[in-house]
């Protein structure tokens, strides 16, 4: 099986053409990222003749994307000596970025750039402070009044606040797939030349796989986010949320959310399925005991270099003849320094990041999709996925994806986190979909409409 080719060598990537400084292209790290909670390289003013400090925060750990994200900061910190840029990996995901944002902010010191999940964008815009790539654009005589048409336009959006305010740029993008562990299928007598295309068909293999074989026959990927279980609501005709009035109402407990939710559960008590948290599905999935995945594109780096059994990916499944409802995943950089001197490093390195030789390169190195029309159309990366079809899926998907849903208002990550406990409640069978669908639904608005 084909892996997916590590970054390039920090020679080649100082090569690269054109970023920000002189002399420097993308890609590299500094030698050992923060965990959360360690003090902030921010509080720090430089010393005269010193570089100016950028933090930049992440959630990308070592195992997806944190090596990567060192390696980029080295090389620029080695091209160029008027910014440092120091990575700070982030627990607990986007929720747990801005949780740790609050409180550096609070304490007056917030750090340069960070990764926002699409999911947390009306709640990041409307309760931290940013400045607008736009507002940098318009100032900055290196970069094309034309930057921002090289983006797909529904990606874009994906950054972009209710008011039409840009926020950051779109930068890690990943859509759901599914993998398929083809070794474990054709032990179970599963047709590997016509994988499941519904989900009917998905969960029909997976308990095959059971009942044949000591393999578990399903994963669906459960982060701390409630992004799949949207991505199947809604492949199911229903809805996460609607807008009427300017007014967002969570509307997941519909007959197509509760039949959803009911039959993945279903498929954890007949024993076909496990629910495992957060990346331990990814490891269980690679450790070669499980025969089906359903998780982001974004994993497909780590799967592919750490597996050993022959590997495919495809489109998630529909509902029928329902069509497919992709949101998508993933975040877009902001910038956060509130100082006009850090400010303008942060832009550099957001620059940096977001050249086309960046966005290429992260895709190399994580599986993430990049969200500019003029990398997915580029040879460099059509002969890209040719030698890693893995991605082939995902790349057929971005078209089609739409917005995660992000709650608004200060009762934002208040609801992310009732739809976890519903979640977590369903799967662990302590109560059934169409019981707990309509309570955390209620829940959800009535929390709404009494923090406005």
């Amino acid at each position: 099986m084909k892996k997916l080719k590590a970054i390039q060598t920090f020679a080649a990537l100082c090569l690269l053409a054109s970023v920000t400084l002189s002399g420097c292209g993308t890609s590299g790290a500094a030698s050992g990222s923060a965990s959360g909670g360690a003090q902030s390289a921010s509080a720090k003013p430089a010393e005269a003749g010193e570089p100016v400090t950028i933090e930049y925060w992440h959630i990308n750990s070592k195992t997806f994307g944190g090596p990567t994200i060192d390696q980029y900061a080295q090389a620029f910190n080695k091209c160029q000596s008027k910014y440092k840029v120091v990575p700070r990996f982030i627990e607990g995901v986007y929720g747990g970025v801005l949780q740790n944002l609050q409180a550096d902010t609070a304490a007056g010191n917030p750090p340069a750039v960070i990764q926002v999940g699409y999911s947390y964008l009306d709640y990041f815009s409307k309760n931290f402070k940013y400045t607008s790539p736009a507002d940098l654009i318009q100032n900055d005589s290196s970069v094309s009044p034309d930057y921002l048409k090289g983006f797909k336009e529904n990606t874009l959006k994906l950054s972009t606040a209710a008011d039409g305010t840009l926020v950051g740029l779109p930068y890690s993008l990943s859509v759901p797939v599914m993998y398929y562990n083809l070794d474990i299928l054709k032990k179970a007598g599963v047709d590997t030349e016509k994988l499941p295309t519904t989900w009917d068909q998905v969960y029909s293999a997976a308990k095959q796989i059971s009942d044949k074989t000591k393999s578990t026959g399903l994963v669906i990927q459960c982060s701390k986010d409630f992004w799949l279980g949207q991505c199947m609501i809604e492949s199911n005709g229903g809805s996460l949320a609607k807008t009427a009035d300017g007014k967002m109402q969570a509307s997941f407990a519909s007959a197509e959310g509760v039949e959803a939710m009911q039959q993945w559960a279903d498929a954890i008590k007949n024993g076909s399925t496990k629910y495992i948290l957060n990346e331990e599905s990814k490891s269980a999935f690679m450790s070669g005991n499980v025969g089906i995945l359903a998780a982001s594109i974004g994993w497909s780096s780590a799967i592919d270099s750490g597996s050993s059994f022959q590997l495919v990916t495809t489109k998630m499944p529909a509902y029928g003849q329902k069509p497919l409802k992709a949101p998508a995943g993933g975040n877009f950089l902001t910038i956060t320094a509130q100082s006009e001197e850090k400010k303008k490093g942060a832009w550099e390195w957001v620059k940096y990041l977001t050249s086309a030789e960046g966005y290429l390169d992260w895709t190399k190195g994580t599986g993430y999709i990049p969200p500019r029309t003029d990398v997915l159309e580029s040879s460099e990366f059509k002969d890209y996925l040719k030698k890693n079809p893995l991605l082939q899926a995902a790349a057929e998907t971005v078209d089609y994806a739409n917005p995660w849903i992000s709650f608004s208002g200060s009762a934002g990550m208040e609801a992310d986190q009732k739809l976890l406990d519903m979640r977590d409640a369903v799967m662990n069978g302590k109560q059934t979909a169409a019981k707990a669908l309509p309570a955390t639904q209620n829940e959800i608005n009535q929390m709404a409409a009494s923090k406005k």
